[in-house]
């Protein structure tokens, strides 16, 4: 299970490969800078449409089906849905759906080590 610490840092990662500062992920988002900050730094409890908003910005996917009692930690109270992945029925669906994202996630890793690989060089 992911705790909450663990999905901040994977929305920071993301954000920072997509190279966005905070500022512009507030703008996108139509809140304030520190109201951001807050929710990326654990501060604050951040609401589902909220964290939906920032999962297409970021092209990521949270995939927490049944909800994690991190999820429910992390999001306010008054948040009765869950983050699933979307419009999958079968087991097979969702299967797909975690194949792809580790694929994703793979992916990431990779630019990740590349870059580290181009500062070591420095």
């Amino acid at each position: 299970m992911k705790t909450n610490s663990e999905i901040l840092k994977k929305i920071k990662q993301a954000r920072l490969i997509k190279e966005i500062s905070q500022e512009q992920m507030a703008k996108k988002l139509m809140i304030s800078s520190p109201t951001y900050s807050r929710f990326e730094r654990g501060i604050s409890k951040i609401n589902i449409d909220l964290l939906q908003k920032i999962s297409t910005i970021l092209d990521v996917e949270f995939v927490l089906n049944p909800p994690s009692e991190t999820l429910k930690n992390m999001v306010q109270e008054d948040n009765e849905p869950y983050l699933s992945i979307k419009d999958t029925n079968s087991l097979e669906e969702k299967i797909e759906a975690v194949v792809r994202l580790l694929e994703k996630q793979q992916k990431v890793n990779t630019m990740l080590l590349n870059h580290l690989k181009d500062l070591l060089k420095k």
